[in-house]
């Protein structure tokens, strides 16, 4: 969330970086902007180009502008709306009378950032598309052939329910964290309970086999605890959550506070970034919602 200088509630603010008045038109909001990115502040870099963007500007300016704020989104792991900058960059690209070698170049810094955003939602069918797109224009790019080839390995994933899982283990033993694996859905379907005390629930679509695989699918949102000096990454019992429906079992959920606020904020941060995932995880858990935890 960004405040003007002039908002009551920043009225009192000491700033620990130097804000500038962004609103007047005698400021280049692209420098400005890309002073901030290389300082390793890209959410002031977001709000500068942002700013830009809401003043008159010509196309070329405004599609730069675009472009420049969905490489700040990446830094920041805002995916879905560095996606959408990166889409706009090429809208723009369309009408452009820019001489072609620059819009060449243009189009190519949008299509792997836009690629990168794809991937970083794991919408990896999108994430594709983009990377051959990319590789027309330059078929010998290092990073879109090799983000290619896991893309397309993430997909077959998908599709087929067939996983390394011996090369999964080995990369979580070795202290991977985020792992990357496609989604996939099994013999399973959401169906809406009636009469289970909740919204919706997952059954089985038909005769399950022993040892069938039924889901795999990443995190909405997680935390971990900072690393150990003996390098165990593993979660001690106490940082464990318990997701505990109290009116059954009587008790509360074990948790450690430090890592609960981290969950929290990493829910409310993917939210923030991309608002249609409520609506989704609304539907998910149906009108009731999933039992809360209070903090």
């Amino acid at each position: 969330m960004f405040l003007p200088t002039t908002d009551a509630l920043a009225s009192s603010t000491e700033w620990s970086t130097s804000i500038l008045t962004l609103d007047s038109l005698t400021i280049n909001h692209r420098s400005v902007g890309g002073a901030y990115f290389v300082k390793q502040q890209p959410r002031l870099a977001v709000a500068t180009y942002t700013r830009g963007l809401a003043l008159p500007n010509d196309p070329a300016e405004s599609l730069l502008l675009h472009l420049n704020r969905s490489a700040a989104h990446l830094q920041l792991e805002n995916f879905s709306q560095a996606a959408l900058d990166a889409s706009a960059t090429l809208d723009l690209l369309v009408s452009s009378i820019l001489p072609a070698d620059r819009r060449k170049t243009l189009k190519g810094q949008a299509l792997l950032r836009q690629a990168r955003a794809f991937d970083g939602m794991r919408a990896f069918s999108q994430a594709r598309t983009s990377y051959l797109n990319l590789l027309e224009q330059t078929p010998s790019n290092a990073e879109a052939l090799k983000a290619l080839k896991r893309v397309e390995a993430r997909l077959a994933e998908s599709a087929t329910g067939t996983f390394d899982w011996v090369d999964v283990f080995r990369r979580r033993s070795q202290g991977e964290r985020s792992l990357d694996v496609g989604n996939y859905i099994g013999p399973v379907r959401p169906e809406v309970l009636e009469g289970r005390g909740g919204g919706r629930g997952v059954v089985a679509a038909r005769d399950i086999e022993a040892g069938e695989l039924l889901l795999v699918e990443k995190a909405f949102a997680t935390a971990h605890p900072a690393p150990s000096t003996q390098g165990s990454s593993e979660l001690p019992r106490e940082a464990r959550l318990e997701v505990i429906d109290s009116s059954v079992a009587g008790k509360e959920a074990d948790v450690r506070p430090s890592l609960m606020h981290d969950l929290v904020f990493n829910v409310a941060a993917r939210l923030v970034e991309n608002p249609s995932l409520a609506r989704s995880e609304e539907r998910r858990v149906g009108k009731e919602g999933p039992r809360c935890v209070d903090l």
